[in-house]
């Protein structure tokens, strides 16, 4: 691992602004390259919202609602709401979302949350913590587990056995996640060992 290659990355890791990032990437961009087809674990996400059975849920990076008009769909009468940092997933869900009711959808800027404490019975994530820059990634989990009343379900990315940070994307933070969710995990489960996709089922009580 060349020095110049590590001063490359620790560069492109200061700048990186996850708003401007994600305005830039997301919306129609992204949708077009991740398209609403075919299975992307929503059975395993139904499995768990079924065992716990919540009357709210709060998806955290919700980009342009693939989720949450998953979850619309199979359980009509939970209160879904949807978060964002970029407006260009926010303008893309509420297009996504036109023929789903009773969704609402909240831009943010990174730092907070815009709700009560212990406002949803589950927080939801789908690779949103892995898009949060290592000395930002506390207080945004401190911020979850604020508006958290019962659980969180976090699908998210155990770093790989072959990656590092050389060849990780711009966009990509491998954070330690059992340090990070201090002994709540109440089940931790693979689901592609390529990538390292996990869910992470958390007690955020």
């Amino acid at each position: 691992m060349s020095i110049r290659k590590l001063f490359k990355k620790y560069i492109q890791y200061i700048r990186y602004d996850p708003k401007k990032f994600w305005n830039k990437h997301g919306g129609e961009n992204y949708i077009n390259k991740f398209p609403p087809s075919g299975e992307r674990n929503e059975g395993i996400i139904k499995q768990y919202i079924e065992e716990i059975n919540p009357s709210s849920i709060v998806d955290i990076g919700c980009g342009y609602g693939r989720y949450l008009k998953y979850l619309r769909y199979h359980f009509p009468k939970i209160k879904l709401v949807g978060v964002e940092i970029s407006h260009t997933q926010i303008e893309q869900a509420k297009l996504y979302l036109e023929s789903s009711d009773n969704i609402e959808l909240y831009e943010t800027d990174g730092k907070t949350l815009p709700f009560s404490n212990r406002e949803f019975d589950i927080s939801f994530t789908y690779g949103c913590l892995s898009a949060i820059p290592y000395n930002k990634i506390q207080n945004y989990y401190k911020e979850i587990k604020r508006i958290t009343k019962y659980r969180g379900i976090f699908l998210e990315c155990n770093k790989p056995e072959k990656s590092n940070i050389i060849n990780s994307k711009e966009y990509w933070f491998y954070h330690n996640y059992h340090s990070l969710f201090k002994g709540s995990i109440i089940e931790e489960r693979n689901i592609n060992e390529k990538n390292g996709d996990t869910v992470f089922l958390v007690d955020m009580q």
